[in-house]
């Protein structure tokens, strides 16, 4: 009966550490976390808490991403969305990737970077208002989803853009690296059934 015990508590104590091990707060930095649904992402140095809050008014629902800084104990809306969105911390939990599923036609990335101020960048407003390759793909397609995919440094993020419509109807996949607040670089451009670089 006692070793029948320890099998059972070996097993429990290994089944919780899995879940621990893959649960969307230990994996902050390595993979995305969706909200609604998941209710808050802790930074992987521990100093930011990014909360989701769901709204209700009038039987319409919206939500908010709310900022907690735990070092000065304060909190912030940084972000208000109305489907759902992926949230992905860079390493040094001085940036985000926000990518907001708005339509079933469009998803928009947004990046944060948090230092003294917070600042915001619109990935992809900036696709569309600089002169880069295959902007007809982006802003003459009725689908388009920009997304940023991974942080390949601190500063610098890889964005895929896909979608299909009037310009490209069988599809199209795009790559671009994007040095934040500066420029984008053409990485690769794939059919939509091309593996992904």
């Amino acid at each position: 009966m006692k070793q029948t015990n320890n099998i059972l508590t070996t097993i429990f104590i290994a089944e919780l550490l899995l879940l621990f091990l893959f649960s969307p707060l230990a994996m902050a930095s390595e993979r995305f976390s969706r909200s609604p649904g998941l209710s808050e992402i802790s930074s992987p140095n521990g100093r930011y808490l990014l909360r989701n809050v769901d709204i209700e008014k009038d039987g319409e629902f919206s939500h908010q991403l709310i900022l907690r800084d735990t070092k000065i104990n304060t909190e912030k809306l940084v972000y208000s969305y109305g489907r759902y969105v992926d949230a992905l911390w860079s390493k040094d939990s001085k940036g985000m990737i926000i990518n907001d599923h708005g339509g079933s036609d469009y998803t928009n990335c947004i990046i944060f970077q948090f230092q003294k101020e917070i600042k915001m960048y619109d990935v992809t407003e900036l696709l569309t208002s600089q002169a880069i390759m295959h902007k007809k793909s982006i802003v003459g397609n009725h689908h388009v989803y920009v997304e940023g995919e991974q942080w390949i440094t601190n500063k610098k993020i890889k964005v895929r853009i896909t979608g299909y419509g009037d310009v490209d109807p069988d599809g199209f996949s795009i790559w671009y690296e994007y040095a934040v607040g500066d420029k984008f670089k053409f990485i690769t451009k794939k059919s939509q059934h091309s593996p992904a670089p």
